[in-house]
């Protein structure tokens, strides 16, 4: 007789009874990322349509997912970890579609040369950090409002 191991047992069995599978399909997952975290790097559209529907189905699916509740509460970071990853995929989002990012993601004509390494100037990352640091700010004031 398989013993009970309570609401999540579907997952727990399985990750028991099979922990290869489920090592190779996390591995999977990984290098996916991965390669959409590269595509994103060097401004593959591809990249930037694979990360908007993942989110998009992300969104969608975290609702009906299952929450692993636990009588301890978590470590005093994990907020603010979880806040700052949800800034920072929120800044990644918005800068791919927003210009001067907007612009390296465009379409390459095959008659086009391709352009030198030198074109990536100093005022595009600092229009990167700008933007980034801006959605950081308005974010905080945004809390410390809510906070009051």
């Amino acid at each position: 007789m398989a013993p009970r191991l309570g609401v999540y047992s579907h997952v727990s069995l399985f990750k028991l009874t099979h922990p290869y599978v489920a090592l190779t399909g996390d591995a999977i997952t990984v290098a996916f990322w991965l390669a959409i975290l590269a595509g994103m790097w060097f401004f593959q559209r591809w990249a930037r349509l694979i990360f908007v529907v993942l989110l998009a189905v992300a969104l969608l699916i975290s609702p009906f997912r299952a929450h692993h509740y636990s009588l301890s509460p978590p470590p005093f970071f994990v907020p603010t970890v979880t806040a700052l990853m949800l800034l920072l995929t929120g800044a990644i989002l918005a800068m791919s579609f927003l210009p001067p990012v907007r612009d390296h993601f465009a379409r390459k004509r095959p008659n086009q040369a391709p352009e030198p390494a030198a074109s990536h100037s100093m005022s595009s990352f600092r229009s990167i950090f700008h933007t980034l640091f801006a959605a950081m700010r308005a974010s905080a004031r945004c809390g410390s409002a809510w906070s009051r």
